[in-house]
């Protein structure tokens, strides 16, 4: 299929381009460096889990009064060890803009300075989070992908594939832009390699099942209690 032929018959991934076009402005006109941009995508992978639940509680429909907060917990545990992995392995700045270099205790430091993040990148992080509502209503809801009951499409494992190998591509990515000293167009190089990384795995997600017709009756409770 071709790339005009991939967009028409997805929008949620032309959303998808659009929003990561936001960090590559902020990169080329805001000096970032490798650090926010991987704590920003860290902080998608958390919209990415919070819109897990309700996919849950579709799926498992009354056993999901057990499995989500199983899921909470255990992608929750996941989301604290990455994210105390890439700030041990990249440097964050803290409010007067000198190096952080302490140690991860010193919870107060690190706390102040993920927030100062979250402030300078929190338009990058709203648009990315309308995006992945966005797929979520057009592709879970309006495509009826509630309807599939195919075990190996349970959410409780589908975020840890996707989100696993874009930040694995991160990881590498950003140390190797370390080494090169932190360029603008190195980090827009790393950037448009997660985005492509991104769509596929996002294509893949969604993938329409057959058996599911698009003229089926888009009754959302329906859908849930249907055995």
């Amino acid at each position: 299929m071709s790339i005009i032929g991939t967009l028409k018959n997805n929008p949620s991934v032309t959303v998808l381009i659009i929003a990561n076009l936001f960090p590559v402005v902020q990169v080329l006109y805001f000096g970032l460096d490798v650090f926010p941009l991987v704590f920003l995508f860290w902080i998608e992978t958390m919209i990415i889990g919070i819109l897990n639940i309700p996919k849950l509680i579709f799926f498992h429909r009354w056993k999901a009064i057990g499995v989500v907060p199983f899921f909470i917990i255990h992608f929750g545990g996941f989301m604290f060890v990455h994210l105390m992995f890439i700030i041990a392995l990249f440097l964050m700045k803290l409010k007067a803009g000198e190096t952080y270099v302490g140690p991860l205790s010193d919870s107060s430091n690190v706390i102040a300075a993920l927030f100062d993040y979250v402030h300078i990148l929190w338009i990058s992080i709203a648009v990315l989070a309308l995006s992945h509502i966005f797929s979520f209503f057009t592709n879970y809801i309006g495509r009826k992908e509630y309807l599939n009951r195919d075990k190996n499409k349970d959410p409780m494992m589908l975020p840890y594939g996707r989100v696993i190998l874009m930040h694995l591509v991160l990881l590498v990515g950003g140390f190797v832009v370390t080494l090169l000293g932190q360029e603008a167009i190195a980090l827009f190089a790393l950037i448009v390699l997660k985005v492509l990384v991104d769509i596929r795995g996002h294509i893949e997600e969604h993938k329409q099942d057959p058996s599911l017709s698009l003229l089926q009756s888009p009754d959302v409770i329906k859908g849930f209690f249907k055995k």
